[in-house]
């Protein structure tokens, strides 16, 4: 039950970045050129560690169980596997319009750009390409790390309901 509630908030949230691309570009664009460095740092942050925790929970960890090396064997576990792929493309190119705004984030962002590269092109169907496990995580960590040196770490914590 709780994959399946992953999975459908993942598909929303890949389906809300679906809109019109005038309306959000020009929304994202006049957003981007408003906010202080400050915040767009935080908001990096915000989305590269979407990108970066999507990654590890939805493609690395299921290539190191051994579950994504045939993806017809483990059919849901590959359709999350594509779903995480886009979104980690979607918040790869929102990380680097924050980015964009502050220099000290650009060898940040060129990391989550490569980890979203390395994903769209290793993530399908029908196979993964299991050079993902180490290329993945090394632009994972190179992210992390620009992240950190730009005064904005990544921390990782695992997540509750709280009170629900």
């Amino acid at each position: 039950m709780r994959t399946i509630t992953i999975l459908l908030a993942v598909a929303a949230l890949a389906a809300a970045g679906c809109g019109s691309s005038n309306s959000s570009s020009a929304a994202s664009s006049s957003t981007t050129s408003t906010t202080s460095a400050g915040a767009a740092t935080a908001k990096f942050a915000i989305h590269a560690g979407l990108a970066a925790g999507t990654f590890y929970q939805f493609i690395y960890k299921p290539l190191k169980k051994g579950e994504l090396q045939k993806p017809l064997d483990h059919k849901f576990t590959a359709i999350k596997a594509v779903a995480a792929a886009a979104f980690i493309a979607r918040e790869a190119t929102v990380a680097a319009g924050y980015a964009k705004d502050v220099p000290a984030l650009a060898k940040a962002a060129a990391a989550v750009a490569g980890l979203a590269a390395a994903v769209k092109g290793g993530v399908s169907l029908s196979k993964v390409d299991p050079s993902l496990e180490t290329t993945g995580k090394s632009e994972a960590e190179k992210a992390k790390q620009g992240a950190k040196e730009a005064g904005s770490p990544l921390v990782e914590k695992a997540g509750s309901i709280g009170g629900l």
